[in-house]
């Protein structure tokens, strides 16, 4: 018989756009086969689980018996480096990995006998690392779709993560590219090219050694590989780079690549440590296996803190680990830091004040530089305590119960026309603008919002006195009670007008029964959650007096309780269907971990 294979397929899309090639595959495969679905990212699947999907698809799909079916859930969206190595498990016993690997893409289609060629090849006693259509004897008229890369088993071996953690992925990829420019394979349309990361660049770098054929074929092919690369793989390619004549941004020595790793060590410190995406039991258990915390500064392959200011108080065992060349990322979940606090929070790097070591460069994520904060239905904040969303299921259920006119009826009951519960912030420094970001500071404005109402109810420590809200057991819960069927109108606006950024503040309008009083406008994430625009009063582009003014007139004419009605509905059926919620988690660690692994293979910033 035939060399059995195994074809590899990562799964980037939407689930169902498979068919057509796990149509073809059920005519091209035979008994010791494997078929290996990578479910990488977040995909566009309502299944809780993208793996059990595709499970499913492929065993509806009558393949010959003896195919090995296998699907993986990844949580992130994968380098082409470290596909291979993540995708393809220590397969044993049984499930041995067959000595041929072929790399196919989810849209690619595969015609009869298609794969008989190759077949051949991998049956012969010395069978070739690498299989291209020159190896096949096949011209490239005949190339058929599933003939970008075919590799060997002993490769996938080779990439393994060595002794030290580190893996043999660059190794691997100079292989592989120095055998596809002999036989022009990555000249090929439907060809994938690596991603642009550290060990791509070390592959590059080698094989622009090997003599001048391949350094012509790296400079030739450098717009294509360098496109969008990180500041550590552009370092590695640095006297290449030099040579081509082409910009090269000034950036520190990269470390080598560890997107392969399977776990990624990271120190979190300082004084918000405890607020940032790492921080959070509700998301803990979905990097299980994938990244390990409260390593020393030492022993770390990635330091974090969540406040700019934190760097002012880091201990001297840190600036030991920056200074051996330990990545240091500011990862910053609040907009409110980070206008106030980050030189540039738009940048990737910024260079904060340090202690020990007068100032330090990290790498910046926040909600302007990170997916992990743009959301599909459900904000990033509400996932990190469920009781957020306990709350709201419960608030939710009732009020979707109560049609337009009970609404209307209930408008009139209420104790306080308006209610202000948010921090007294009058300085004008708060008044940012970064137009290029969408980015206005909102604290200064709220204030003299709330004072220009005479109405208005002003309610929290920093209005009335007494202790604030982080001295009490549950925030939320005492929130929730006293607003609760009290207010006509209620503040719901942000300390930062950032695109991304929606915390509880309108949700807990909404909940309490409450118009909501926001600051969206064009372009901000307020939309997608696809709530009626009567069912909330946006200020975009008010001053306080103007504000003031539509306020006013609303507390004096009434809402559009049709609509309002529309928005409690929707609501309810936002937080009453918890596979919305998992989802998003799922995406937020996958969008996580592709941030960390980034910064660790690009080195210190």
């Amino acid at each position: 018989m035939s060399a059995p294979l195994c074809l590899l397929v990562p799964v980037t899309g939407e689930v169902a756009e498979l068919e057509p090639l796990l149509q073809d595959l059920r005519h091209v495969t035979q008994a010791g086969d494997m078929l290996v679905f990578a479910c990488a990212g977040p995909l566009r699947s309502r299944d809780r689980d993208p793996a059990r999907r595709v499970r499913l698809l492929v065993e509806m799909g009558e393949f010959p018996a003896g195919v090995r079916l296998h699907a993986v859930s990844l949580q992130a969206p994968l380098a082409w480096e470290s596909l291979i190595e993540i995708g393809l498990p220590e397969f044993s016993g049984p499930d041995a990995l067959p000595e041929c690997v072929l790399l196919l893409s989810q849209e690619a289609r595969v015609e009869p006998n298609a794969l008989l060629p190759l077949r051949r090849v991998m049956s012969e006693v010395s069978p070739p690392d690498l299989v291209t259509s020159a190896t096949v004897g096949l011209s490239e008229e005949e190339v058929a779709a599933p003939f970008p890369l075919a590799f060997s088993r002993a490769l996938i071996e080779g990439a393994r993560p060595r002794a030290d953690g580190r893996t043999g992925m660059p190794g691997l990829l100079h292989h592989l590219l120095s055998q596809a420019t002999r036989h022009r394979v990555l000249d090929l349309p439907a060809a994938p090219l690596p991603s642009p990361g550290a060990g791509l660049a070390q592959a590059l770098a080698a094989l622009s050694a090997e003599g001048p054929e391949a350094y012509d074929w790296v400079l030739s092919h450098l717009p294509a590989f360098c496109a969008g690369a990180t500041p550590g793989a552009r370092a590695v390619m640095a006297p290449v780079l030099s040579s081509a004549n082409l910009p090269l941004p000034s950036t520190a020595p990269a470390t080598p690549a560890l997107a392969g790793r399977a776990m990624l060590r990271v120190w979190r410190g300082g004084a918000h440590a405890h607020r940032m995406p790492l921080a959070y039991d509700a998301l803990a258990p979905l990097w299980e296996g994938q990244i390990q915390l409260d390593y020393t500064p030492e022993q770390a392959d990635l330091l974090a803190i969540a406040h700019p200011l934190d760097a002012l108080a880091l201990a001297p065992d840190v600036a030991e680990a920056v200074a051996r060349g330990v990545p240091a990322m500011l990862l910053s979940e609040e907009p409110f830091w980070d206008t106030l606090f980050s030189p540039d929070p738009l940048a990737d790097r910024i260079t904060l004040p340090a202690s020990v070591m007068g100032e330090m460069r990290l790498h910046q994520v926040n909600h302007h530089r990170s997916g992990i904060f743009d959301f599909e239905r459900i904000p990033y904040y509400l996932l990190t305590d469920p009781r957020f969303l306990r709350a709201y299921r419960e608030h939710f259920a009732r009020n979707a119960r109560i049609d337009a006119m009970d609404w209307a009826a209930a408008w009139g009951d209420r104790p306080a026309d308006l209610v202000f519960m948010a921090e007294r912030r009058e300085e004008r420094f708060h008044d940012i603008d970064i137009p290029e970001g969408g980015i206005l500071g909102l604290c200064a404005w709220r204030t003299r919002l709330a004072l220009a109402c005479e109405n208005a109810e002003r309610l929290g420590a920093s209005w009335q006195g007494g202790d604030t809200r982080f001295a009490l057991e549950d925030w939320h819960l005492d929130k929730m009670t006293r607003l609760d069927g009290h207010a006509r109108l209620l503040s719901a606006v942000e300390n930062t007008r950032q695109p991304l950024y929606i915390s509880e503040k309108i949700f807990d309008a909404f909940a309490c029964g409450a118009l909501p009083i926001y600051m969206g406008g064009p372009g901000h994430g307020i939309h997608r959650l696809e709530l009626p625009e009567a069912s909330w009063m946006d200020l975009w582009g008010a001053d306080e007096q103007t504000g003031k003014a539509r306020i006013m007139a609303t507390l004096q004419k009434g809402a559009d309780w049709t609509a309002y009605a529309a928005a409690q509905r929707r609501l309810a059926e936002l937080f009453n269907d918890t596979e919305i919620a998992v989802r998003e988690r799922v995406r937020i660690v996958g969008a996580l971990r592709h941030e960390l692994a980034r910064a660790v293979d690009a080195g210190p910033a």
